[in-house]
């Protein structure tokens, strides 16, 4: 019974607190206009550099390096459970 009354007390504490501060949303169209220019330049650089490939490139390497931190991982646990060098 007091405790629910002290986290009760907390509670609406923090609610008034809270209260306090003003509300704030984005505008609702914040980035638009900025992917709409840099997918223009994508479009463009894509006559020079396939932009495409390039992606697939990243995403390939990123896969590659996600790949390699978990086999890391699996072997340190391996070598955490069985005690071995």
């Amino acid at each position: 019974m007091i405790t629910d009354s002290l986290i009760r007390f907390v509670g609406q504490s923090i609610r008034a607190v809270l209260g306090l501060l003003p509300s704030w949303t984005p505008p609702a169209d914040a980035f638009g206009t900025q992917a709409t220019s840099i997918g223009t330049l994508a479009v463009r650089a894509d006559g020079y550099f396939p932009v495409l490939v390039l992606g697939i490139c990243l995403a390939f390497v990123l896969a590659l390096k996600v790949l390699l931190l978990a086999w890391r991982v699996l072997l340190f646990l391996y070598h955490q459970v069985w005690g071995s060098d």
